[in-house]
């Protein structure tokens, strides 16, 4: 829920109104008020500290004009939500989803597909307005766009008082796709069938990832990469099964273990993989896999210290982003920074 009350005042500044004053703090004109008192929110960019946090509260800061979210491990502090969904309920029949990315404000969005599917489904009348603020890489790999499905079907079932359970919006993500019901759930999952059948697994011991950015788009890329696939690739699914066996039995995940299918027809898909493949070799590191169907790249990464410096490298020679990631856990009020 939404914090409606004042911010944490210790985390706040004044804000001081310059009226009336130049570039030099000077006054050149008199009889300007400076308004209603304010405080500025301060967000933690650069956080200290333990980072697994549990979630205090959600709130919105007109500064920003966005969400932060209030977070504490060995010390309270703000900082910004990723990715931003904002639901509003309209007037009957009316839906409309925005996004802060062009190539999303279309009806072939899965926020879209996922408001279609509740209305349809259970005879809504009730119209919504969605605004997306993706940050999330489109097509990236990472699950984007079917957790922003995800988010949808949960914030629909609590707004429109449906009152469904796990099970049956499980049922109705499955719709949307093949991915989509794992958001439903959080945590360590085993996933089989065509998505829908989820089996949860222990917390797995927090691992540190770091995710190599690529902005090739590949049209309809999940059927390309299926496509591509050879028989030779499939597997009887051991190595799955193999690490849900490992968890299962709180054993520390070897990298080695690690497995996609995917990762050997990469560098015939997209363009920039050999290159940035060839990087993380050059920097000492071997063991890396595709994100999903791709084209991120994840590399395991033993320390925050190790990722930190292989970030700088990547960035400083050859140009390439990334982001520093860890596993997250069950624990709804858990969120990994």
């Amino acid at each position: 829920n939404l914090w409606k009350g004042k911010p944490y005042k210790p985390l706040t500044s004044s804000k001081r109104s310059s009226k009336g004053r130049n570039n030099l703090g000077r006054i050149t004109s008199r009889n300007h008020g400076g308004g209603h008192k304010q405080r500025y929110r301060n967000i933690d960019f650069h956080r200290s500290g333990s980072f697994v946090v549990e979630v205090e509260r959600i709130e919105y800061d007109p500064n920003r004009s966005s969400y932060i979210i209030l977070v504490k491990n060995d010390k309270l502090g703000f900082i910004e939500i990723f990715e931003d969904i904002k639901n509003k309920s309209l007037g009957s029949g009316y839906k409309s989803d925005s996004s802060n990315i062009k190539e999303l404000n279309s009806e072939t969005n899965l926020i879209f597909k996922s408001i279609n599917l509740m209305q349809n489904t259970f005879s809504i009348k009730q119209g919504i307005k969605v605004c997306l603020n993706k940050n999330i890489p489109i097509s990236s790999g990472l699950g984007g766009g079917s957790s922003n499905a995800a988010t949808t079907l949960i914030a629909l079932n609590l707004m429109w008082g449906l009152h469904l359970d796990s099970d049956k919006l499980i049922s109705l993500a499955q719709l949307i796709g093949s991915d989509v019901p794992f958001f439903i759930s959080r945590g360590t999952a085993l996933i089989s069938g065509k998505g829908e059948k989820i089996k949860q697994l222990p917390d797995i011991k927090p691992m540190l990832f770091l995710l190599l950015h690529n902005e090739t788009i590949l049209p309809n890329k999940t059927y390309s990469m299926y496509k591509a696939i050879s028989s030779n690739e499939y597997t009887s699914g051991q190595f799955s099964n193999e690490i849900a066996s490992m968890i299962e039995s709180y054993q520390q995940l070897k990298n080695a273990k690690l497995f996609n299918c995917f990762d050997k027809i990469a560098p015939t898909q997209f363009p920039t993989f050999k290159k940035h493949a060839k990087s993380l070799e050059e920097l000492g590191f071997n063991e890396y896999h595709l994100a999903g169907s791709g084209p991120t790249i994840m590399v395991p990464i033993k320390t925050r210290t190790i990722a930190k410096k292989v970030k700088f490298a990547l960035w400083d020679r050859y140009s390439i982003p990334s982001t520093i990631i860890q596993t997250t856990s069950s624990n709804q009020k858990t969120y990994v920074i």
